[in-house]
């Protein structure tokens, strides 16, 4: 009975055995999740760093081309930010879609058919406030409910549905608020002749017609 060469000792003195896929096991490496967290953390604070670094920027611009006291107040300030609050309400969820790797191409249109509904609904149907308010929220569901279902459920990549519902809240915003493109062709006045206006015609130079309300020739510079 020969003894075998490689033996427990030498197999002791080879180090772990590397796993099925050829690589030394996660336990030779303890330091690899402390690093890679701190690369995020990192790339985190240099995105987030990067654009408070923009604003500062923007803030420093406007404050030097407006004139003094106009930009940089706080009136100023406050109307920005409630200006902007609407939009960063609607931002705040569309981060969760694009965070799941989708697009909602239709949040534009909806924010414009749900403040259309208010005011309709307020003020020309008569509605009180505190039921204006729920028809839009219940637009907002409704339509992010046949989105979710198209997207979910038949597998419509989400950008082609979006595009083609926002159209469709746009078509919908529209006729809520009853308007119409008009298709007539603007017709501009016809521009007086060059001694008209330098003189003007006969009936414009009698007091008569200077006096009178309802006497103004076309092209007659001198009307008072």
């Amino acid at each position: 009975m020969t003894r075998d060469p490689s033996g427990p000792a030498d197999n002791a003195s080879a180090g772990p055995a590397p796993n099925s896929t050829g690589r030394p096991p996660a336990g030779g490496t303890p330091n690899a999740p402390t690093d890679d967290w701190s690369s995020r953390a990192r790339a985190a604070a240099l995105r987030v760093g990067g654009v408070f670094l923009a604003i500062l920027i923007v803030i420093i611009i406007f404050t030097v081309l407006s004139k003094p006291n106009t930009f940089f107040t706080i009136t100023n300030s406050l109307g920005v930010m409630r200006s902007m609050s609407t939009i960063a309400i609607v931002a705040l969820g569309l981060t969760l879609v694009i965070v799941v790797g989708e697009i909602d191409l239709s949040f534009g249109y909806m924010y414009g058919l749900a403040s259309i509904l208010i005011g309709v609904a307020w003020i020309v149907w008569g509605w009180p406030i505190w039921f204006a308010i729920p028809l839009a929220f219940a637009a907002a569901v409704g339509l992010g409910s046949i989105n979710a279902v198209l997207v979910t459920v038949l597998k419509i990549p989400s950008f082609i549905v979006t595009l083609g519902t926002g159209q469709l809240v746009f078509g919908t915003t529209l006729l809520v608020s009853n308007t119409a493109t008009s298709t007539r062709p603007i017709r501009r006045p016809a521009r007086p002749s060059r001694r008209s206006r330098s003189t003007g015609s006969s009936a414009c130079q009698t007091k008569t017609c200077r006096s009178a309300s309802r006497c103004r020739p076309s092209g007659c510079s001198a009307w008072r």
